[in-house]
């Protein structure tokens, strides 16, 4: 199969996905992207706790996020209050 049929082929099958599968497919596309192939331990988790996953995902990537730093110093401040 050529690259272009085999690319199409993924697109019409990602396509006709539910959201559940697809978060989850993302998720073992991330993990295949960056190495991660042990994937018992997202087995086990629920389907809300991996929407919270997919749902902090997009946040970072969309720059919605605080440092850890910035976060310590925020409560440090309120603290000395």
């Amino acid at each position: 199969m050529k690259t272009s049929e085999l690319k199409n082929k993924i697109h019409q099958t990602v396509d006709q996905l539910d959201e559940d599968k697809l978060n989850e497919l993302y998720g073992t596309i991330q993990n295949l992207i960056h190495g991660n192939v042990d994937e018992s331990e997202w087995k086990t988790l629920t389907v809300d706790q991996k929407k919270g996953i997919y749902n902090a995902i997009t946040e970072v990537e969309s720059g919605k996020y605080l440092v850890h730093e910035d976060v310590m110093n925020l409560y440090k401040s309120k603290l000395n209050k």
